[in-house]
């Protein structure tokens, strides 16, 4: 049946009352149709252990004469009819020798195959893989006119579905449903359920729900999960809505499980609020809540700064009894001290530990930072000599909102009282080494160092990290460099922020080589230094005049995801010009292009007028063109000296097009259509020049003497434009052009160009 036919298909009102309407065709003509061999192609699924079978697709074909086989051959001889088939198949451990039997009974004039014999063959087929036998199998089953027929086909797809077998389950509803014939219910819905968690196979979900509407078969609850679920994972979650909200219509009640698909969708998406208002909902018809409602939802709410709804939800899964975890707990009380709601979360968590319930180190963290944030120092000291934790996060908490607050007495005292309990770990030492660094007091993180050392911690990469920059900050940039090595010889790779202070700080100094080789040990460890510092480097490189290294720097940089700004780039290619080496600014430009830079205005005009030389004028020229296009306009200095730079160099003919639309907006001056049309003229483009004398002209402008000797014949046409000086105050008054009358100059000149 057509996609059309189908459709049509869609419209007509059930029988028990289903109504599908046009966005519901909408969402099934999606669904594709799929060719009689779409799952001919085989998959590697695992087969259990009874459907193991030491054969190939060839074996199949002629069956061994083996003892086995003999034997149950006089067995059914004997007493050949149905159970007894079915007693040998299952018996059998050889496929080959399975299907041979199964044949040879087919062939015995009194006895008939029933569906359940098919089943089986079918069934051991499948498990190993043998697509093509098992096709045929299926269709001789389906030609059997029996009254169970339909129901054992369902027996299939759910039996294939629990030995992991979802494409051969799939295959057998594709071949039934192509004879027409209506599989049950849950049959289709175990189908469902089978392809619903990848989001990869929502064509097939879309398939076999068309073929179940056109089959007339009323979907339940599971069934409409299953689209609603493959809609959400495909980020399809307005028509999920749709599909949850006429679920009325198709006489089916939302369960917990579609009310936790829809929320978590929502939440999924930042909706938070309309996910509150599907919950509320849900509490309103008093829907039977699954335990696993709670665990997914909770988090969710949490997450979204909901913890009013969060607080209700959490009372509801008490009141029905739901016994709650450590989890839940921890996520309420993290909630709950975000939201500076410090009194509850340590009823939250008397509560728990009241249940036996062991708390999560992050528990007693949220709640010593909650104390924190609201002052009460001395509350979150009480906190936790009365719970006592066996775990150094707590501690490592209070001892990090002690310095942020600069009480270091207190923190030194109870970074004792870890050592006592034997919480401490290196982490607690490097919380106060780093705050005393952060403030540049180098010399007393040096005696806390000393301390960690006698007490028998070593100092580690978050130690070096914190000496570097704490010397950095002291503009001690030899010291620093020199804990850089020392960290490097114990490979202990420092973080980037202290990494990039240190390569700042040595360019400032003029370090440039060492800043260099800081750089290079970085990005040999797979890491880069932060963009600001790498641009100094470059620039510093530039100044001194090293631009190979300049250049690998950015090319190192850039192949660790690190883009410079364009000025960063343009200062190293203004070098390059510098050194009249313009082919070797090509390569960089065109990175910068491919790059996605966007170069300014100053930009453009740096780099046009350094490529307008030897073999780089048509970059120049595309440059220019480029520029033009993107509506940047330079002032009328730096155009002047641009257009005049290619006139120079006899390549206007490049950039007439965009000269062109620079008359069109008004932006040529009197001198610049000088430049151009003599320009043109030295070109032999007299056509061309014609058309900007026109537009001169317009504008009451005429050409000056220079320009006007070369349209009139008096002045060689190979002589400079700049051999002749013409004051620019001067240059539109007419007594300062012709000696002549205007109007039969004008004309005689125009004439001229029309020859």
């Amino acid at each position: 049946m057509g996609l059309m036919s189908a459709c049509g298909v869609l419209l007509v009102d059930l029988s028990q009352g289903a109504c599908y309407d046009a966005n519901e065709m909408k969402l099934l003509a999606m669904a594709p149709k799929f060719p009689t061999l779409f799952f001919s192609r085989r998959f590697p699924i695992w087969v259990p252990h009874s459907f193991r079978f030491a054969s190939s697709a060839a074996s199949v074909q002629s069956a061994p004469k083996s003892k086995e086989y003999r034997s149950a051959i006089c067995f059914l001889e004997k007493n050949l009819h149905p159970d007894a088939l079915l007693e040998v198949l299952d018996s059998m451990s050889d496929l080959p020798s399975a299907t041979s039997i199964f044949r040879w009974a087919s062939r015995q004039r009194n006895f008939q195959q029933t569906a359940q014999t098919y089943v089986h063959i079918i069934l051991k087929l499948g498990a190993a893989g043998e697509g093509e036998e098992m096709e045929f199998y299926l269709k001789e089953m389906i030609k059997l006119d029996c009254f169970d027929r339909e129901s054992n086909l369902g027996l299939l797809i759910e039996s294939f579905n629990r030995i992991l077998r979802p494409r051969q389950a799939l295959k057998v509803f594709e071949i039934a449903r192509s004879a027409n014939l209506t599989i049950p219910l849950l049959s289709c819905n175990v189908l469902l359920g089978a392809f619903v968690s990848e989001s990869v196979n929502f064509n097939v979900l879309l398939f076999v729900y068309k073929e179940m509407v056109k089959a007339r078969l009323l979907p339940d609850v599971h069934t409409l999960n299953c689209i609603i679920k493959g809609l959400c994972l495909t980020d399809q979650l307005d028509s999920a809505l749709s599909q949850f909200q006429r679920m009325e219509k198709k006489h089916c009640i939302p369960n917990s499980w579609t009310f936790e698909l829809i929320i978590c969708g929502l939440c999924s998406v930042g909706r938070a609020g309309e996910a509150v208002d599907i919950w509320k909902q849900m509490v309103g018809v008093h829907c039977d809540v699954h335990p696993e409602f709670y665990e997914r939802i909770l988090p969710l709410f949490c997450g979204a700064n909901k913890l009013e709804e969060a607080v209700k939800l959490f009372k509801m899964m008490k009141d029905d009894g739901v016994s709650s975890n450590s989890y839940l707990y921890g996520v309420m009380i993290k909630c709950m001290c975000e939201h500076l709601q410090l009194e509850n979360a340590l009823k939250m968590f008397e509560e728990m530990t009241g249940l036996e319930l062991t708390p999560t180190e992050g528990s007693y963290v949220d709640i010593v930072y909650g104390c924190c944030k609201l002052g009460k120092f001395f509350q979150a000291v009480k906190f936790l000599s009365g719970s006592d934790p066996h775990h150094s996060g707590p501690y490592d908490a209070l001892i990090s909102s002690f310095c942020d607050v600069g009480r270091i007495t207190e923190a030194m005292s109870l970074l004792k009282v870890m050592i006592e309990k034997g919480l401490c770990s290196s982490l607690s030492w490097n919380i106060i080494i780093g705050l005393f660094c952060e403030k540049g007091n180098v010399t007393k993180a040096f005696e806390v160092l000393c301390r960690m050392i006698v007490s028998s911690y070593r100092p580690d990469d978050v130690t070096y990290s914190s000496l570097v920059s704490g010397y950095c900050k002291n503009s001690e940039f030899g010291k620093a460099l020199q804990i850089f090595k020392k960290a490097c010889t114990e490979d202990m790779p420092l973080d980037m922020r202290s990494c990039s202070e240190l390569i700042e700080g040595l360019c400032r100094v003029k370090k440039i080589k060492e800043a260099a080789e800081v750089f290079y040990h970085v990005i040999v460890g797979g890491s880069s230094p932060d963009v600001v510092s790498l641009e100094i480097l470059v620039e510093e490189m530039c100044f001194i005049g090293k631009i190979g290294e300049a250049i690998k720097v950015r090319l190192l940089a850039s192949c660790n995801g690190i883009f410079f700004l364009a000025s960063t780039c343009i200062t190293i290619m203004i070098r390059i010009l510098e050194l009249n080496k313009e082919r070797c600014v090509l390569p960089l430009l065109a990175q910068m292009l491919v790059e996605g830079y966007t170069l300014d205005l100053n930009s453009y005009c740096i780099m046009t007028q350094g490529l307008c030389v030897g073999g780089t004028t048509k970059v120049a020229a595309d440059l220019f063109n480029r520029m033009v296009d993107d509506g940047i306009v330079p002032g009328s200095k730096k155009l002047e000296k641009l257009i005049k730079n290619f006139a120079d160099s006899s390549n206007l003919k490049l950039v007439s097009r965009s000269l062109e639309k620079l008359v069109e907006g008004g932006e040529l001056s009197a001198a610049m259509y000088n430049i151009v049309i003599s320009g043109l003229l030295k070109e032999e483009l007299k056509p061309l020049a014609c058309k900007f004398l026109d537009w001169m002209l317009e504008r009451d402008w005429v050409p000056d003497p220079h320009t006007h000797g070369l349209l009139v014949g008096s002045v060689d046409s190979e002589a400079r434009a700049d051999s002749i000086t013409v004051d620019r105050e001067d240059i539109d008054k007419i007594s300062n052009i012709l000696a002549e009358g205007l109007e039969s100059s004008a004309s005689h000149i125009f004439k001229t160009l029309q020859k």
